[in-house]
């Protein structure tokens, strides 16, 4: 966790208390599969959670990202996971915050996914999809250089990484300045509906 954002949440205020859907999931994944401790079992838990990734279904990819990383918490690539399923499901999650600790939570979970996937590609400097989301965070952050700089590593690693290429982008769309719609602009556009007066003719 980063130095300034460590803060003690009562028993009740846990992720799960803010969204009952990942507390849904969760029992879902447990009990319809056995725990990865398996090779097979590991694989099936993380095609499970890169597929409800992909359908947005944030609260079910976190509840099986959370069981692999579980029993291997050292594997930075299952926990870099772990960390974007639970930046990715912030936006939908935080709905279920109190107002008083919104703010706080949704930055906090922003700056650790973070430094979590970034000590994930420090161990692991091949880890394409950590580039990507990455890039995905300073994406939103605003921080277009940098977003612009990891998805190209990104796509260096892995040049069928939609998602990195969907990232640059957006970048661009967000460098690209508005056309004007007419001469003057939209101001332009408005004055040529307007009709001149006879006497400024």
């Amino acid at each position: 966790m980063l130095a300034g954002t460590e803060r003690v949440l009562p028993r009740d205020m846990s992720a799960s208390a803010f969204d009952p859907r990942l507390a849904a999931a969760r029992r879902s994944v447990r009990d319809s599969r056995p725990p990865p401790r398996t090779h097979e079992a590991t694989s099936a838990y993380l095609d499970e959670g890169l597929e409800a990734l992909g359908a947005a279904d944030h609260a079910r990819a976190l509840a099986c990202f959370d069981a692999v990383a579980a029993q291997a918490p050292d594997n930075p690539r299952f926990q870099a996971y772990r960390a974007w399923a639970r930046y990715a499901g912030i936006a939908a999650a935080e709905l279920n915050v109190p107002t008083a600790e919104r703010g706080w939570l949704v930055a906090q979970r922003k700056a650790n996914a973070r430094e979590i996937i970034d000590k994930a590609t420090r161990r692991l400097p091949r880890f394409d999809s950590g580039y990507c989301f990455l890039a995905r965070i300073d994406l939103d952050a605003g921080d277009l250089d940098r977003a612009e700089s990891l998805a190209k590593r990104a796509l260096v690693l892995n040049p069928e990484l939609e998602e990195a290429q969907r990232v640059l982008d957006r970048v661009q769309q967000r460098r690209t300045p508005e056309r004007p719609t007419g001469e003057f602009g939209r101001f332009g556009k408005w004055l040529s509906g307007k009709r001149v007066p006879a006497d400024n003719r």
